[in-house]
């Protein structure tokens, strides 16, 4: 049975090692990037993000220096430090998306604390993304049924 972008062979839940599974969902060039300011670096071996530092700041934007080639396919989302939230820092949009064909600085519209020059603000993190077609149904009947339906805020219960 195929899934997306991997292809599970066969799984027996009391033999784990008995999964089989091959992926393309991860063969791409990595990042690439220019920098006028600090490096990319994460900040453990497991974290997910890459430390993104101030590079300039004005009283709207956070300048990072950093102009990066995201591969085809995949996004980075830029999400603020937690520390900072802490400290009254936010982002206007709350999350940043930068997409794979923009090759501008990234930056950061914020509002509240000020971070000095060299520190870290945010975290881009990578991510995979929706790539295929996308189709105009004429009707909801026309959309596939399931058991949650039109259910929203709060329509799955309490776990």
């Amino acid at each position: 049975m195929a899934i997306d972008n991997y292809n599970i062979e066969s799984f027996d839940m009391d033999n784990q090692e008995s999964l089989s599974v091959e992926s393309t969902l991860f063969d791409t060039p990595g990042l690439r990037y220019v920098s006028n300011g600090g490096d990319l670096v994460q900040g453990s071996a497991n974290a997910a993000g890459l430390d993104l530092q101030a590079h300039s700041i004005d009283d709207k934007f956070i300048g990072t220096g950093i102009y990066a080639a995201i591969p085809t396919g995949w996004v980075g989302l830029v999400v603020p430090r937690s520390s900072l939230g802490l400290k009254g820092f936010r982002l206007k949009n709350t999350l940043g998306i930068i997409d794979s064909d923009y090759r501008g600085e990234i930056k950061l519209a914020y509002e509240g604390y000020t971070p000095d020059v060299g520190e870290r603000v945010a975290q881009l993190v990578l991510l995979p993304h929706f790539v295929g077609n996308v189709e105009r149904m004429a009707s909801i009947d026309d959309l596939d049924a399931t058991d949650r339906g039109e259910g929203g805020f709060g329509s799955t219960g309490e776990r």
